[in-house]
């Protein structure tokens, strides 16, 4: 009886083992337990991946001696802490495989006890994130970058502003010498023409001085600006029509036929949009 229990004892514990191993083996983090005396007892595949080792060359071996640090061996060294109470420890360091090549790791070491609380070594779990680390160095860059870029915008957006204003100073500085020169040259000569010219003709010359004070005022004519494809002849018709001219005064005065006047009037209100509708096209023109 005692014989069989025994037995029952010793292959529930290796069950037990083996479903540890399996859990062991299957971690996603590089795991290995290390003794009291620094040696390596045992290491999980996703270790042997991360050191490119095997378990012969690790099994037994110093834990200094397969994935150093700059801790090994010191006062800071993770096993000591641990033996002098550390319950836990986290941190991200940098560990060194036998061929030379440095690890980024974020390193979480925990206490290992027997059945009866006594310490006998410790559980090491070490993630690679040298993924992470490029991953944080090309945003530095991208944001480095950016930062250029962006000094690089403001200065054009500067140069741009000054372009702006030297171009808007030239602007006013021309349109100063053209109502300089409407009122100097222009407007005195329609004034001499007006005086002279049969009662029928100074209503027109009236109005060609009024579109010309228009055009040199602060607003301009708006007419002009949002020109959609007037003909010099359709804007001269636009100015009279806007003055109360109708048909037959600008047939007179333009030396054309009456039907000519109502075709251009027709184009005229087909180009402003307003053809087919009840829309009076002198009150319409005069908003501008």
């Amino acid at each position: 009886m005692e014989i069989r229990k025994h037995v029952q004892r010793k292959n529930s514990r290796a069950i037990a083992s083996a479903e540890l191993d399996q859990i062991f083996n299957t971690a996603a983090g590089a795991m290995c337990v290390i003794g009291l005396d620094f040696n390596i007892l045992r290491v999980n595949d996703t270790f042997l991946k991360l050191t490119d080792m095997s378990r012969a060359e690790t099994i037994g071996k110093k834990c200094y001696e397969v994935f150093s640090g700059v801790f090994c061996r010191t006062a800071k060294c993770t096993l000591e802490k641990i033996i002098k109470g550390v319950e836990k420890l986290e941190s991200e360091v940098e560990k060194q495989r036998n061929d030379g090549l440095k690890i980024a790791c974020i390193r979480v070491a925990k206490p290992l006890k027997d059945i009866n609380g006594k310490l006998v070594g410790i559980i090491e779990d070490f993630r690679d994130v040298r993924g992470n680390h490029e991953i944080v160095a090309a945003l530095r860059r991208s944001e480095e970058m950016l930062r250029e870029q962006k000094i690089v915008l403001e200065k054009k957006n500067t140069a741009l502003k000054e372009i702006l204003e030297h171009i808007e100073g030239e602007k006013q500085e021309l349109k100063k010498k053209v109502i300089a020169n409407v009122d100097k040259f222009l407007l005195p000569g329609l004034k001499r023409i007006e005086q002279r010219s049969h009662p029928e003709d100074k209503k027109y010359v009236k109005m060609l001085e009024n579109n010309l004070k228009k055009l040199t005022s602060s607003l301009g004519m708006k007419i002009i600006i949002e020109n959609i494809g007037f003909t010099p002849r359709e804007m001269e018709i636009c100015d009279m029509i806007r003055n109360g001219y109708k048909s037959k005064d600008i047939s007179r005065i333009l030396n054309i036929s009456l039907r000519t006047a109502e075709t251009h009037r027709t184009n005229i209100r087909k180009k402003l949009g307003i053809d087919n509708k009840e829309i009076n096209m002198t009150v319409y023109l005069q908003r501008f």
